[in-house]
């Protein structure tokens, strides 16, 4: 008889051949196959599953912080922007209500409209 050759065949009581379970050692049985046949990786199928669904929305949460980020510095820039436009309106707008420029104005487009000579007051029943 050869070494490596057994010459009977190892059955168990029950008359069934056992199968040795095989150790995962080289890199050969890990691109064949083998690790995905065996009991405790079907033990543990639904926990892979379970932590492969985790990655998936751990990757999905951080392509959408990132949008979000995104989306968060376009706004702040659009505000800073807006900000700066509204004090130049702001600053157009007091210059526009002095009282020499109202006067300009009302000179400028002929209006006949005279300031007041003496002070406005209210008429009331009591007469105060």
């Amino acid at each position: 008889m050869k070494e490596g050759i057994p010459s009977e065949d190892k059955k168990s009581k029950t008359g069934k051949q056992t199968v040795e379970p095989r150790k995962f050692t080289s890199f050969k049985s890990v691109i064949a196959g083998d690790v995905f046949t065996s009991d405790k990786i079907d033990k543990h199928v639904f926990y892979i599953f379970f932590i492969i669904l985790l990655v998936i929305i751990y990757i999905g949460n951080g392509y959408h912080a990132y949008a979000l980020n995104k989306e968060n510095k376009r706004i702040e820039k659009e505000i800073k922007e807006l900000r700066a436009e509204f004090v130049s309106t702001q600053a157009q707008l007091i210059e526009k209500m002095k009282f020499t420029n109202i006067q300009k104005q009302i000179t400028n487009n002929n209006l006949e409209i005279k300031e007041l000579a003496k002070p406005p007051y209210t008429i009331s029943l009591d007469g105060h």
